[in-house]
């Protein structure tokens, strides 16, 4: 996995799993430093993003009804292409693997093309566990111990 952001604050003070987070902003402020940032990790080796795109969901804090599942799908797509047209006008060359959830949440993993994707779908379990989403249209940094992810709210 990259690094993509120093460990800003913790869900939990005192815990033996604190969850280490770094709320970037909106989905639109967050492009240019998450870009640079892991053009600035990558070394120029290719990247690939592993994406989980919220498909259903039972009802929670930030996703009521279909529509707000919906909002956010259509959002977490739009970022994705986003990233990925940003990392390669910035030089690097990157793809990504779209995976269906049942979380409120989208899950966004990079790392070099060699990384085994068993390890990213744990890492994915790992943050849909432990995050707890704080807002609705945020980009959170979310350091886990095989490195780091964003989530979409």
């Amino acid at each position: 996995m990259l690094s993509l952001l120093p460990q800003a604050s913790s869900s939990a003070e005192g815990s033996a799993d604190v969850l280490q987070t770094n709320e970037v902003g909106d989905a639109r402020d967050a492009l240019k430093p998450i870009t640079e940032l892991l053009v600035s990790s990558a070394h120029g080796e290719s990247l690939r993003l592993y994406c989980t795109v919220p498909t259903w969901s039972p009802m929670s804090d930030i996703c009521i009804d279909l529509h707000d599942l919906n909002d956010l799908r259509s959002r977490s797509l739009h970022f994705i292409h986003d990233l990925v047209s940003s990392l390669r006008a910035s030089g690097v060359p990157a793809t990504y693997t779209l995976a269906p959830s049942n979380s409120p949440l989208c899950l966004i993993c990079a790392s070099h093309s060699e990384v085994d994707k068993c390890s990213l779908q744990v890492c994915a379990h790992e943050a849909f566990d432990q995050m707890k989403p704080i807002a609705r249209e945020k980009v959170v940094v979310v350091q886990l111990k095989d490195g780091p992810a964003l989530v979409l709210t």
